[in-house]
């Protein structure tokens, strides 16, 4: 065998091993992009669930006074009810409605669903706590929450006058008088209580911008992981892929060639036609 073979099948020998070690690397390299891939979906999944759930809160505080109001208004005492149904189910007295996060006291108040009587009693204050928040907004959700309790007071008292139910000393509604539905409707539209509600929203929209601002730089920072496995592993794919041609070509030149010029050889020496007993009469001589 010539010097240039044993170099050439030296080299093939180095292709082989490079063309394993890059087929190894796709694979890792499919591998990082389908995990980077999963922690982005699941960071985006996270986001959603932590935000639904600050709205959740939102969403609580507005039913309750759109209750109240209209309870001051028509008179209808299903509308303290639905409030009073709300409040217990938010602090974990009454059973909490299948996707509660959903759309639910506007049915409730048109008739078009009934109040959940079974579900897991979980208040608003361990959903809190057992969501993925950092400190800030934890305390952020917390002092919203607060403030809304303490709105239900005012609200209670409109709803008492109502029915012509006053504070007696010590706080609580045990004097008798006439309903007042003016008081009512005054205490709930007046400067006190759309301060109340900006304390409610103060804090709940500094909850909704810190945590979009976390999550957009936490999920900016998984997708430039993303973008650069892609990139790397486009290039592996492409080095590998020039690395197998370069294999096939180096097979082509050190074993498919020289069968294919034997072939020709053993074709001229078919050509020949010689009968065998001519070339064993020849051999024999």
């Amino acid at each position: 065998m010539s010097f240039n073979a044993n170099r050439l099948i030296s080299v093939g020998r180095i292709l082989a091993i490079a063309n394993i070690i890059g087929a190894v690397l796709v694979s890792m390299s499919i591998l990082w992009v389908t995990n980077v891939a999963s922690h982005l979906a699941s960071l985006q999944d996270r986001h959603k669930i932590d935000y639904a759930l600050g709205e959740q809160l939102h969403q609580s505080s507005d039913d309750l006074t759109r209750l109240a109001r209209t309870y001051a208004v028509t008179g209808d005492p299903q509308f303290e009810t639905q409030y009073f149904q709300l409040l217990a189910i938010r602090n974990g007295e009454a059973p909490r409605p299948e996707n509660y996060g959903e759309v639910y006291w506007d049915f409730v108040s048109a008739g078009l669903i009934e109040v959940a009587t079974e579900g897991p009693k979980v208040s608003m204050d361990e959903l809190l706590l057992a969501a993925d928040f950092t400190a800030t907004e934890y305390a952020l959700l917390t002092e919203s929450h607060a403030a809304s309790d303490s709105l239900v007071s005012l609200e209670t008292q409109a709803m008492n006058a109502i029915k012509g139910l006053y504070q007696d000393s010590a706080g609580e509604y045990t004097v008798h008088g006439a309903p007042n539905l003016p008081l009512a409707r005054t205490l709930l539209h007046s400067p006190e209580y759309h301060l109340f509600k900006a304390e409610i929203m103060t804090p709940m929209n500094t909850f909704m911008r810190t945590l979009d601002s976390r999550f957009a730089a936490e999920i900016g920072a998984v997708a430039k992981k993303q973008s650069l496995s892609l990139t790397l592993l486009i290039l592996i794919a492409v080095v590998t892929i020039l690395i197998t041609i370069a294999n096939y070509l180096l097979m082509q030149n050190v074993v498919l060639s020289p069968l294919t010029a034997m072939g020709k050889v053993f074709g001229r020496l078919d050509d020949w036609d010689l009968p065998r007993d001519d070339i064993a009469n020849k051999r024999a001589a």
